[in-house]
């Protein structure tokens, strides 16, 4: 078994997830733990004091300014961001945020939150920038609970993964998702087999391993929600990709012969041009769907047939 701590990491690769998919205006901070290891507070101190704070403030932040908290505003580029990934990652060093405040804001959160108490009163000091507490503490929170630790400035937390073999980021509150599921064919109904694709979330590239579409044509792909949704496919690599748009949501109810249509098209159940009656193109779409997931394959619609399409579309 391969520890985490021994994982051989591309810090581009991390860098990438920690700003994949952030809101337009937000920023990306760590909170570092000082007592962990003494390189963290050598290389704070050297930053712009504008963009850092210390958790521990008046004659304690003096006094164990060494081993105190940090609360760091870091940069995609910046040199501090490279060294933490490199030399911090798997040791604990910290966690990493997502939010639209202030430092100063973010610091006087946080500073309401190193004092908690447990279950008989007695205060405690709670070390929510330790990733191996706070990975364990937020899935178990209550909504009130959650409410407070976020409160109103942090969007999301950010923290490496406990299994070396899973993703290096996991979020918390997670992202919301949407699957992407289509067929990609020429005017011939001859699919776009082995082509490269990819997604970009406002502006950003989401996920970083090469994707390329089935025999069959397929994208499959479950995304982060974002404001601005493209695929980028390369018909011919040595061109420039046609770009795809895409519209997510807005279907209409699948109690309606439209959402049933638009359903089916979106999962490669052809149904032509028909759009509100069913036609032959529609009933033999709805066949080949029944049979795929089971259901008698009458072409008809009915509650069954309804309710499996929404599950297997997800929505």
């Amino acid at each position: 078994m391969v520890a985490v701590s021994d994982q051989k990491i591309d810090p581009g690769v991390v860098i990438n997830q920690l700003w994949q998919s952030v809101k337009p205006g937000a920023k990306i901070y760590a909170v570092l733990d000082g007592a962990r290891d003494g390189k963290i507070y050598e290389q704070v101190v050297k930053l712009d004091s504008q963009v850092y704070r210390s958790l521990f403030t008046g004659k304690l932040g003096k006094d164990l300014a060494a081993v105190a908290p940090y609360l760091v505003q870091l940069e995609r580029d910046g040199d501090f961001t490279r060294m933490l990934i490199e030399q911090g990652w798997g040791k604990g060093w910290g966690i990493f945020l997502e939010s639209s405040a202030s430092l100063d804001e973010l610091q006087k959160h946080f500073l309401g939150l190193l004092l908690a108490k447990d279950e008989v009163g007695r205060p405690l000091h709670f070390r929510f920038y330790d990733p191996r507490v706070l990975r364990i503490f937020l899935p178990t929170c209550t909504e009130e609970e959650l409410k407070t630790i976020l409160g109103a400035v942090v969007t999301r937390f950010r923290m490496q993964s406990k299994d070396a073999k899973g993703k290096n980021i996991v979020e918390f509150p997670p992202k919301k998702t949407n699957l992407i599921h289509f067929i990609l064919q020429d005017d011939n109904d001859n699919p776009y087999a082995n082509k490269k694709f990819e997604f970009w979330i406002d502006g950003e590239q989401y996920g970083d391993q090469e994707k390329r579409t089935t025999l069959e044509g397929v994208i499959k792909e479950e995304v982060p929600e974002g404001e601005n949704l493209e695929i980028k496919v390369w018909l011919d690599e040595n061109d420039e990709p046609e770009v795809y748009l895409l519209e997510v949501g807005g279907l209409d109810p699948i109690d309606t012969i439209e959402g049933i249509q638009d359903r089916l098209n979106n999962l490669g159940y052809d149904c032509g041009e028909e759009q509100g009656s069913i036609g032959l193109l529609t009933k033999e779409a709805l066949k080949a769907f029944q049979i795929d997931v089971g259901l008698d394959p009458t072409g008809n619609i009915n509650k069954v047939t309804e309710d499996k399409l929404l599950q297997e579309h997800r929505f």
